[in-house]
């Protein structure tokens, strides 16, 4: 069985209905601080985009308040560039405080809070966090009910993500004709807060940012063989779950993935660690990769030069010397 973690993390966050009352010039600047803040994030410029994140933040405290709802849209940033950090705690913290602002806002504000806990919950997920998860989801789900109608893609999409979750916790696998839908555990943050009751959610091609859709792209048998060749060194490894792939310019990819290593089957527990499969550009086939070498590396070493796209970069290139030049 396997179970996709996709987070559709900030889509066109641009909150329109909480724009009231600033100046033309004021809310320029804090919109052009916040843009150049997901460009830097686009760029795999963590550091600077937190800087210009706090930077429009605090501008909106010292403007406004608190708890005005500007602050939603740099919250959601700041969350999204903490999850990329892999600094779990203070992006659960960004969520929190966004979707306590919307609570306590006038106005209709369901489908906004919905989406930020389900993001909120996908987090959870991440963390193996399953049964706060599953109660978060539920959340989600009832302030989406006041929104959208059954047949909504926003409530099955939810629902769905429930069901993976729950089958999680019991061990029992999913059913059958699951497999058929869309069953990739997720959420939507798009127009967080500009969506009015009733209308249709935001465009399922609205840009996205930070971490994509975790797609299972190597061949089972890929995996499996790899697997078995560690198996014969009494190094087992389990819970295979997919992260994105780091293009190496036009040479190809290296595809990752967060697994649990173990020194013998019966070990309970066990360690993370990061498997990381070395492709190259297939000549013959463009958009089509050869699968060539893995490797396996420290969990925690992996997500720190997570967030210095270039220093990753170049660490991959030593870790796969024959693949990349």
């Amino acid at each position: 069985m396997r179970f996709y973690l996709k987070l559709f993390l900030f889509g066109a966050i641009i909150l329109t209905l909480l724009t009231a009352g600033c100046s033309k010039d004021s809310e320029q600047s804090i919109e052009q601080i916040l843009n150049t803040s997901v460009e830097q994030v686009q760029g795999g410029e963590l550091a600077k985009a937190e800087e210009n994140a706090k930077k429009a933040l605090n501008l909106i405290e010292q403007r406004y308040s608190m708890v005005h709802p500007a602050l939603i849209k740099p919250l959601n940033i700041l969350a999204m560039i903490y999850q990329k950090q892999n600094k779990l705690s203070e992006a659960e913290q960004s969520y929190e405080r966004a979707i306590s602002i919307l609570k306590n806002t006038d106005g209709e504000n369901d489908a906004a809070v919905s989406q930020l806990m389900n993001n909120l919950a996908t987090l959870y997920y991440a963390q193996e966090e399953y049964e706060q998860a599953v109660n978060t989801y539920q959340q989600s789900l009832s302030f989406a009910e006041s929104c959208f109608s059954d047949e909504d893609p926003i409530i099955q999409k939810i629902k769905r993500n429930i069901k993976v979750c729950q089958s999680v916790i019991s061990g029992e696998p999913l059913p059958e004709d699951f497999y058929t839908a869309d069953n990739s555990v997720g959420g939507d943050l798009k127009n967080v807060g500009s969506q009015e009751r009733g209308q249709e959610p935001a465009d399922a091609d609205s840009p996205q940012v930070l971490q994509k859709e975790a797609e299972d792209l190597l061949p089972d048998e890929v995996k499996q063989t790899v697997i078995n060749k560690l198996a014969k060194k009494n190094i087992y490894v389990y819970d295979l779950r997919p992260m994105e792939p780091i293009s190496i310019g036009s040479q190809g990819a290296v595809i990752p993935y967060r697994c649990t290593q173990k020194m013998t089957e019966k070990d309970e527990g066990g360690i993370k660690a990061i498997l990381l499969f070395a492709t190259v550009q297939n000549k013959d086939k463009p958009g089509f990769f050869i699968f060539k070498k893995c490797r396996m590396v420290s969990y925690d070493s992996f997500m720190e030069e997570l967030n210095n796209r270039a220093l990753l970069i170049k660490s991959l290139k030593e870790v796969f010397p024959k693949v990349y030049s």
